[in-house]
């Protein structure tokens, strides 16, 4: 791994960045890559970002204007590539060709799983987020404006959960407050992307509640949607938020599991815990994430995905 000084290094001396996070991208990764794009504009560069789709509760944070679309990803040719919250070059969907070409890359991120993909890494895992590593790495580097201190401050409230989730230490709230100090809109900010939610999205959080179902004793607490359910409820994946914390939530539940069809066949499987290592076993099914919070996408049978994962999970809890 890198040191900070190194990673600045790299940023400092050149002039022609891409950045991108990982497919399916969620509050951390567009809030990293946005607040890091404003920065280096701010600072005179050049900077571009690809995200996949995501859902419009995140146009709240400032930077839309730096995301290209897959058309014009083609013709991009950065010299420096920075992966933001990806811990596996499989997880950049389109972008891994640019970043498997790119002269420098560098890869920012929290997980775990990371063991240095790029040429410079600055991984901390025990970082509550792949945003407050960036405010880490800009802090007394470069300044941290209003706009890039909404999105940062964006991503740390998605992956903390509000600043729930064990990950969250003192830094965090030190990054936390340094961003408020900026003058954002947080309040704002903090509603508009934990507790808005559409029409769609409540027809689809209900249709999973009035599923659910528990294995030993309420220890472990699951339910899903199949693409027949969610092409009826006219839901997709960017409907399908804080289904699996809310199953989590449960009283004696320790671990939940939520499933749904991306297509059919195609099996998003999202899986959350108090304790035990939810990310080892989405590592088993060629996925990844955190130790209380992963996932994995497995293409088979919608039925058969979760007699799967529950009995790996079953086999994993002992009370």
């Amino acid at each position: 791994m890198n040191s900070l000084e190194e990673i600045r290094s790299v940023f400092k001396n050149n002039d022609d960045f891409l950045l991108a996070g990982h497919v399916n991208p969620d509050g951390d990764a567009i809030g990293s890559c946005l607040g890091l794009a404003r920065a280096l504009k701010n600072a005179g560069k050049q900077t571009r970002v690809y995200l996949e789709e995501y859902n419009p509760k995140f146009d709240v944070l400032p930077g839309k204007e730096f995301v290209v679309s897959e058309e014009e990803l083609v013709s991009l040719n950065p010299k420096v590539f920075v992966a933001l919250d990806c811990a596996d070059a499989g997880r950049m969907g389109k972008a891994a060709s640019k970043f498997q070409n790119a002269e420098i890359s560098v890869c920012i991120d929290h997980h775990i799983s990371n063991n240095g993909l790029a040429g410079f890494n600055y991984i901390i895992p025990a970082a509550s987020s792949t945003s407050e590593l960036v405010y880490n790495l800009l802090k007394g580097f470069i300044e941290i404006d209003k706009d890039t201190a909404a999105a940062l401050y964006g991503g740390l409230v998605t992956d903390t959960g509000g600043f729930r989730h064990g990950c969250t230490s003192s830094d965090t709230y030190c990054a936390a407050a340094s961003l408020v100090q900026t003058g954002i809109d947080f309040t704002t900010i903090y509603n508009e992307l934990l507790y808005r939610h559409t029409e769609r999205e409540a027809r689809a959080f209900g249709k999973a509640v009035q599923k659910m179902g528990f294995m030993k004793d309420g220890v472990i607490a699951f339910s899903h949607l199949t693409n027949e359910e969610m092409e009826s409820l006219g839901v997709t994946g960017q409907h399908m938020d804080g289904i699996v914390e809310y199953l989590l939530n449960t009283a004696g539940t320790e671990v939940s599991a939520f499933f749904y069809e991306k297509k059919p066949d195609i099996v998003k499987v999202s899986l959350r815990s108090k304790e035990i290592n939810v990310s080892d076993i989405a590592l088993r099914f060629n996925g990844g994430g955190h130790v209380n919070a992963a996932g994995c996408t497995v293409e088979d049978d919608i039925t058969k995905v979760m007699d799967i994962i529950l009995s790996v999970l079953k086999r994993e809890i002992v009370i």
